[in-house]
């Protein structure tokens, strides 16, 4: 199971640098099902991040308050309900 979050992290990673590409964020709020379980997989995300040049602790992923709801609450505000 170990390194299955491992590798799931490093392909968060690589996918959140194409972001911070994009985009520049000082913080990643990640929010969904997916952060209940953070902590498991945060360590491979910050060290494909420190594979990175340019991206060495620059951005700071964080778990977000809503859990499984911040979608469903994203969307509702969206829809202004």
């Amino acid at each position: 199971v170990c390194g299955v979050l491992n590798s799931y992290g490093r392909d968060v990673g690589r996918g959140l640098e194409a972001y911070c590409v994009a985009f520049g964020p000082d913080r990643i709020v990640m929010s969904g099902s997916v952060s209940r379980f953070l902590s498991l997989f945060l360590e491979a995300i910050t060290s494909q991040f420190a594979r990175t040049r340019g991206f060495e602790q620059k951005v700071t992923v964080v778990q977000g308050t809503l859990e499984e709801f911040g979608g469903a609450i994203g969307a509702t505000v969206l829809a202004g309900l």
